[in-house]
């Protein structure tokens, strides 16, 4: 990319800087995998677990089985948002058995947001 940028000619530049810098700084700092996890959530668990866990929270352990890893990073969280986990998940598991659509008006929808993002806390 950046060869073919430097033989590119100079009116194509419409940014500061070239979109390979963009790209490879996006690659180095581990934003790109978090952007794509961020717009791709079907597969965020598997992104977030392979290319940014270790990246932002450092190494974890070896002896820990892949489905527990999540277990090691529970300290983390606040002590709002750990009370919170499990009612979270077991809601979630019991929507998971309907399988069906939930159709929200808007007040619900925003409601169960902030119920979400304060950690368990009324707001």
């Amino acid at each position: 990319m950046k060869e073919a940028e430097e033989n590119a000619d100079s009116k194509c530049k419409s940014t500061k800087f070239p979109l390979s810098a963009y790209m490879r700084e996006s690659w180095e700092t581990g934003r790109f995998w978090l952007t794509y996890a961020a717009r791709k959530s079907w597969a965020f668990d598997v992104i977030y677990w392979k290319y940014l866990d270790e990246r932002f929270f450092g190494r974890s352990e070896d002896h820990v089985a892949e489905n527990e890893l999540w277990k090691t990073r529970a300290h983390l969280l606040s002590e709002g948002a750990r009370a919170a986990m499990e009612p979270f998940v077991a809601r979630k598991v019991d929507e998971m058995k309907e399988r069906k659509l939930v159709e929200w008006s808007p007040g619900a929808a925003r409601s169960r947001l902030k119920e979400v993002l304060s950690n368990g806390h009324v707001v």
